[in-house]
């Protein structure tokens, strides 16, 4: 096995990492695998290359451990995988005798990644807006309490909501909302998809069904626009008058 020189690695490693990104970013359909083998594979073979410089090694006596590492550690690093990584890369390089100090290496490597950015797939995830959610708070967030990222203003529905707290609610911002019921009550949560599919296909509420209590109290509810709207058209009036 011939020892390649620094430059030459070095070149190689470039054109590896170039192509990679052009075919990343145009979303061509490529493996993330085999551009961590080589490029990690690359940085090992500039290590070894600096180790048997220093110390005078001879070209024949080197050893293939900082390839496999190196490629094993890029691989965490990138994917932040451990064990599979570990496996993948043990059944490669048919080197199980490497199997410690490539545990070793795996996990500094996610240690390391970890604690600097997030991984690959975490990225792809965010940038597609999957609905993921960890069972872990970020780092960033782990301190904060809920009352420092919510609105004060809560747009809220009942369970049996009439339609100005519907059209407020699909007019807002919001992708849920809270859901009271007659005593006021959080009783659950409801998409606004779920609000227009209903809304939509005009699913209202049979007004027979409802109990005497929710009765009276839509009853007030409706007296009290009545009174809000009487009040309005009076100070109008009012407005007139004066002028």
């Amino acid at each position: 096995m011939n020892l390649l020189s620094t430059s030459a690695i070095g070149t190689y490693a470039c054109f590896w990492i170039f192509f990679a990104i052009m075919t990343y970013g145009a979303a061509t359909p490529t493996g993330i695998f085999l551009f961590s083998i080589i490029t990690g594979a690359a940085v090992g073979q500039v290590y070894e290359n600096t180790r048997i410089n220093i110390f005078g090694i001879e070209h024949g006596e080197y050893t293939s451990l900082p390839l496999v590492i190196g490629a094993a550690s890029m691989m965490a690093s990138t994917t932040r995988l451990s064990y599979s990584v570990t496996v993948l890369m043990l059944e490669a390089a048919n080197a199980f005798n490497l199997a410690i100090p490539m545990l070793i290496a795996v996990f500094i490597a996610k240690i390391v990644g970890d604690s600097l950015t997030n991984s690959l797939y975490d990225k792809e995830i965010r940038d597609a807006n999957l609905p993921v959610l960890r069972g872990t708070c970020p780092i960033w967030s782990k301190e904060k309490k809920a009352a420092e990222i919510m609105g004060k203003n809560v747009i809220s529905v009942t369970t049996i909501a009439e339609m100005n707290q519907i059209q407020k609610a699909l007019e807002s911002d919001h992708h849920a909302f809270p859901v009271l019921n007659t005593a006021g009550h959080l009783v659950g949560l409801i998409p606004k998809r779920i609000l227009l599919v209903l809304t939509s296909q005009k699913r209202w509420y049979n007004t027979t069904r409802l109990s005497m209590a929710s009765r009276t109290r839509a009853k007030e509810e409706r007296n009290k626009l009545r009174d809000i709207e009487d009040a309005n058209s009076l100070l109008e009036k009012l407005e007139i008058l004066n002028e």
